[in-house]
């Protein structure tokens, strides 16, 4: 998922969990990953800068990163990935105000739920 962002604005963790990875990586710019357990993780790519280091411990809300263009065309944002096991998951109910309940049981409670603004 690609959202518009202003280069510099904060991104924000979505669930508690630990930082897997925190570098650059081809095709994704400055990218940082975590791990929130049980095969879940959350990415957030073509990142300006990145605020966390790998092993860091992070809390639903907090920043990780700020929104760049990493020199793709899109311009200046946020690329956002959600994954259990390795397959994407339907990001919405992250980005979504009121997630419907359809969506809410795809992603455990711990992880999205109560962050309607995690990139400012």
């Amino acid at each position: 998922l690609l959202i518009k962002a202003t280069t510099g604005s904060e991104v924000r963790v979505v669930g508690h969990g630990r930082v897997a990875y925190a570098d650059w990586l081809r095709g994704y710019g400055q990218i940082a990953i975590v791990d929130h357990g049980d095969g879940y993780l959350s990415l957030y790519a073509h990142c300006e800068a990145l605020l966390r280091e790998v092993g860091d411990w992070v809390q639903a809300g907090e920043p990780i990163a700020t929104a760049g263009s990493a020199g793709v065309d899109h311009g200046a944002g946020l690329y956002f990935e959600l994954r259990k096991n390795g397959q994407a998951l339907d990001p919405a109910p992250c980005v979504a105000v009121n997630a419907p309940p359809s969506l809410r049981k795809l992603i455990p409670p711990g992880i999205c739920w109560g962050l309607p603004n995690w990139i400012m």
